[in-house]
């Protein structure tokens, strides 16, 4: 087999982020047709198509009920994530919106839906399963295609998916066209990439499910704690220095990591992208995009061109139409191709 590149995109993230950055961008016939997003989301994916020139695309999607049963066992966090599920089916089910984060998500998900509708078209696979987190299903796409020999280049929010960073899986960072490795990683960042997932699970992530640890940041624990900058710290080493500089010169720093084990406890089994939270459904969907062809029948680009000239969102690309998408064109001759070396080695 032939080297396979794999892009993986986490798709609600790009979504929500080319959502707010291009809020004004607007289309359709009176010009009140919010088409940020979609347009955004289109240009992305082509940028990263030219820039990496992947054999197969995936954009993996949180389920509308993503975490239901992983947040089984932290029972305060799953109710934080209830609101986010209610808003949920708010945006997905109903015409009548309790606040406004509702109806700014029900304009998000039509957007959403038009994309998913669009990547049929594209030849762009897609992973989604109800009740999982992308992260999850990210984590066991990136440790299964890596088993198979696959190249994986996954492009989400810059720290997600550090930890998953391999021999074989890569981290695109965005808006800087950097392919993370394991061997560029302390060069661009300035610590030892092992640190990674204790210095995340410190640090939480960008949402209030996460334990948030007063004083505590990234660069504030590369400050104090300079030997992550060099070498791998297990955190019972870390636990030690904390110990032995707090002696020496009481510092808050040093009292917020001595204190914080039980917050940590908790970020750490949320955020471990090493042993994924996944079910059947998800095995099966990831072993699909791995092993299978897609289907290549009835995917027709001219559809994808024509709802961008017919809502007016031309004037939101970069050069013609047809040239806008010469690479999704090439992704589709890829899958050709992919089918057809699968299909001699069968």
């Amino acid at each position: 087999m032939k080297e396979i590149k794999t892009l993986v995109i986490y798709g609600d993230w790009l979504l929500k982020k080319l959502y707010f950055r291009n809020h004004l961008m607007v289309c359709g016939v009176h010009g009140h047709e919010k088409c940020g997003a979609f347009v955004g989301f289109l240009t992305t994916l082509k940028n990263n198509i030219e820039f990496l020139n992947p054999t197969k695309v995936i954009v993996v999607w949180d389920g509308a009920y993503d975490g239901w049963f992983k947040y089984n066992a932290f029972p305060d966090l799953k109710l934080e994530k209830k609101e986010k599920w209610r808003n949920n089916d708010a945006a997905i089910n109903s015409l009548i919106y309790t606040n406004g984060q509702q109806e700014q998500l029900a304009q998000i998900w039509s957007q959403r839906i038009l994309i998913q509708e669009c990547l049929e078209d594209l030849c762009i696979r897609q992973i989604e399963e109800e009740y999982s987190e992308a992260c999850d299903i990210i984590a066991h796409y990136a440790q299964q295609a890596r088993l198979e020999g696959e190249k994986v280049f996954l492009y989400g929010r810059e720290f997600d998916y550090f930890q998953l960073i391999s021999d074989q899986v890569y981290c695109i960072v965005p808006n800087k066209d950097v392919v993370l490795t394991v061997y560029n990683f302390k060069n661009l960042y300035g610590y030892d990439l092992e640190n990674e997932f204790m210095l995340r699970s410190f640090v939480g992530a960008n949402s209030s499910v996460f334990r948030k640890m007063n004083g505590i940041s990234r660069n504030r624990l590369l400050k104090f704690f300079p030997e992550l900058k060099e070498t791998h710290v297990p955190y019972k080493e870390l636990i030690q220095l904390a110990e032995e500089k707090q002696s020496k010169k009481k510092l808050k720093i040093y009292e917020h990591v001595l204190s914080a084990y039980e917050d940590l406890k908790v970020n750490s089994k949320v955020l471990n992208l090493s042993n994924p939270y996944v079910n059947e459904a998800v095995e099966r969907l990831v072993d699909s995009a791995i092993h299978s062809q897609m289907d290549l029948t009835f995917r027709n680009t001219e559809l994808v061109k024509s709802i961008i000239k017919d809502r007016g969102m031309a004037i939101h690309i970069n050069g013609s139409v047809e040239d806008f998408f010469s690479s999704f064109e090439r992704i589709k001759l890829k899958e050709k191709q992919y089918q057809d070396l699968v299909n001699e080695e069968a």
